[in-house]
């Protein structure tokens, strides 16, 4: 796209996220292209351009393997469970948020697995098991207790609020 003085155009987060990647490519700034992957991938989850996005974390991921970068390949299939969210695809997003689960759990990081249980109780309500949700977020209430995260503990809090002590499972 060109604007009336034929300069390009672009959303700019986008642009410059597409340049800055151009950017690494071009000196094999692997851990540079990796991030950008990230980054506009996330920038076009958010703006609802599934497939490119789909793209960039898969190509992120690819590079944080190889980096062995474990926090970022958390992330990343955090990111590409959210997509697969997006899509209906509730298979798949179970896949990558369960990968992100291994990897929060073997670094050890409560904040970080209690993003993850959080979203899994989400997960668990889209399928119709209430009373899994409900036990997945206890659980991440407990993480962020302990953490004395009072926002995410009342967060936690309303969502568990809107499933009864005895849920039926109806999944």
């Amino acid at each position: 796209d060109r604007d009336v003085t034929g300069v390009q155009t672009c959303a700019l987060p986008i642009c410059l996220q597409e340049r800055a990647l151009a950017i690494y490519t071009q000196f094999h700034d692997t851990p540079g292209m990796a991030n950008s992957s990230g980054i506009l991938g996330t920038i076009y989850l958010n703006r609802g351009k599934l497939e490119e996005a789909e793209e960039c974390f898969n190509q992120a991921l690819q590079l944080e393997d190889q980096l062995g970068r474990s926090s970022e390949m958390a992330q990343t299939n955090l990111s590409l469970g959210e997509l697969y969210r997006q899509k209906g695809d509730l298979e798949r997003w179970e896949q990558y948020f369960r990968r992100a689960l291994k990897i929060r759990e073997r670094l050890g990081d409560p904040e970080a697995l209690a993003v993850v249980y959080k979203h899994l109780g989400l997960l668990y309500q889209d399928r119709g098991d209430l009373h899994r949700a409900r036990e997945t977020w206890l659980f991440a209430r407990g993480l962020y207790l302990s953490l004395e995260s009072r926002s995410q503990v009342q967060e936690l809090d309303a969502l568990v609020s809107t499933v009864p002590e005895s849920a039926p499972d109806t999944a």
